[in-house]
């Protein structure tokens, strides 16, 4: 909030405001606008200007129009009737309206300070509505991701002497490069496939299936273990073996390949088996 603060700036005029002395005023306010901080509010106090002359208030207003323009909000302060009825005469009407005339100084700060607050609420409800997007996301994919595990854990259960328990240390690995060598399902840990020259290609979770060589579309790619990690493998015999005596498990197992590797829901992966 006190950052916000420096978004508004103020000029006092003083004196008779005439051609030679308006071109460095509407010059310096130019300046202001174009600084690294973008302007929310400028309040220019009129309240000792003396008088002022056609071309002043015609060079005056352009810059009023371009303040408009860029969303800026302007408040005078002590600008006489005279002055605002030129103005008037000088500005589109939409750009007219949006000026805020307050009758002293005091009024037109009060003014400015509203109008510093009231962005301050507009952002800081915009950084809510964000950060409440975003905590649902969050929550969405844990949620997603302690079904997937709960899902994981009862199918290993099930499939219980169908699969072969793995584990690797930090820098191992994985048994399975290709579809020939098995299912291998990672049970706990993380694990990096990464090409020939290092670069990682993806990263695996509980619950993923491991790809290797054919499921990664790279000829020598692999899959390293990051630290301590447990698979449970399906080889290519017990598989068949599965399918032949268990039809009703080994769908159940298909189907929840089909749902993690490529991300469809259960009635889409009942559908894809």
């Amino acid at each position: 909030m006190q950052e916000d603060g420096k978004r508004a700036l103020g000029y006092r005029l003083r004196g008779y405001i005439f051609f030679g002395s308006v071109g460095p005023l509407t010059e310096r306010l130019k300046e202001s606008l174009a600084g690294p901080r973008r302007l929310q509010c400028l309040l220019l106090d009129f309240s000792a200007v003396t008088g002022f002359d056609f071309s002043a208030v015609s060079s005056l207003s352009r810059f009023l129009r371009l303040a408009s323009e860029k969303g800026i909000s302007v408040v005078l302060s002590g600008a006489s009737p005279r002055l605002m009825s030129a103005m008037e005469r000088n500005l589109p009407a939409s750009a007219f309206s949006e000026l805020i005339s307050e009758a002293n100084l005091d009024c037109a700060l009060e003014r400015c300070e509203d109008i510093i607050v009231s962005a301050w609420n507009e952002k800081a409800a915009v950084r809510d509505d964000r950060r409440t997007a975003l905590l649902a996301k969050v929550a969405d994919g844990l949620e997603r991701h302690l079904d997937q595990q709960v899902r994981l854990e009862l199918l290993i259960e099930e499939l219980g002497n169908w699969l072969v328990p793995c584990d690797y240390s930090a820098g191992d690995a994985m048994a399975t490069n290709s579809p020939s060598e098995g299912i291998e399902i990672l049970a706990d840990g993380l694990a990096t496939a990464r090409d020939v020259d290092g670069k990682r290609l993806r990263q695996f979770g509980a619950g993923d299936v491991i790809l290797g060589n054919a499921g990664l579309g790279m000829p020598r790619a692999s899959v390293i273990a990051e630290g301590p990690c447990r698979t449970v493998v399906l080889s290519p015999t017990a598989q068949r073996v599965l399918e032949a005596q268990d039809s009703k498990l080994a769908l159940k197992l298909y189907r929840y390949l089909v749902s993690t590797h490529f991300g469809l829901s259960c009635d889409h992966a009942s559908q894809a088996t």
